[in-house]
């Protein structure tokens, strides 16, 4: 039993107390939500009652939760293990929820869940794209490399990602951004004007600082407006 909660009854006139204990070390996400589902009703506080065999054993009322860290950091646990359940069912890959993990870990979990969900979201670790060029010629390519910001989207036909040193592929996604410009653009002009273009390398960079975007391949393909990562502690990307 992972989750435990004991009712205190001392003696006559002094307030009974409810005791909540639990364990998540080797839970899965759907063991862990439970039981912080269950934690997070005891913060909650409100009317309760102990049933035994079909009779009211004791009944009282919990008062609220007043460390506000405490409940903040349940919201977010919960987060976590939402997050990973959603992970592990779209990969079909299952293990138990991982104690620790970095915070480019969670990040990466966090935005993972709402790509499979069918959202799109800012990718904190994507500020550049390094593309080489073929040798061929265009005025849309002639245009990025003079400086002018244009559209960029890269499709994948598969998106992996690794936490707690675990593969697992998300499937077909866009990578994309509305203004993106080319660093040293002028050497690769140069390059092909000369006809030496082929195998140049070129990195292109969201305009105004900002990073990629990311969603999931969809029958139009219409990228969407990026949306907040939400997590506390963690600034959201451009």
């Amino acid at each position: 039993m992972r989750g435990r909660l004991r009712l205190l009854l001392p003696y006559e006139g002094a307030a009974m107390q409810m005791v909540f204990s639990g364990d998540l070390a080797g839970a899965d996400p759907a063991e862990a939500l439970k039981l912080l589902g269950l934690y997070r009703r005891v913060l909650a506080g409100g009317a309760f009652a102990v049933r035994a065999e079909g009779r009211t054993a004791a009944s009282g009322y919990l008062s609220p939760g007043q460390d506000a860290a405490v409940v903040a950091q349940v919201e977010q646990l919960r987060l976590y293990a939402q997050d990973m359940e959603v992970l592990q069912r779209h990969c079909e890959q299952y293990f138990p929820l991982p104690e620790e993990i970095s915070a480019a870990e969670r990040v990466t979990v966090r935005a993972a869940r709402l790509v499979i969900e069918g959202h799109c979201v800012a990718l904190p670790f994507a500020r550049t794209l390094t593309i080489t060029l073929s040798g061929e010629d265009g005025p849309d390519l002639r245009s990025l490399l003079g400086g002018e910001p244009r559209s960029v989207r890269v499709v994948t036909g598969e998106y992996p990602v690794t936490v707690a040193g675990r593969g697992l592929d998300i499937g077909p996604v866009i990578v994309f951004h509305p203004r993106v410009t080319a660093e040293d653009g002028h050497a690769a002009l140069a390059a092909l004007d000369a006809g030496r273009a082929a195998g140049h390398r070129v990195v292109l960079r969201p305009a105004g600082g900002e990073h990629y975007r990311i969603c999931r391949r969809s029958g139009d393909d219409r990228p969407l407006a990026p949306v907040p990562l939400g997590l506390d502690g963690y600034p959201e990307p451009r």
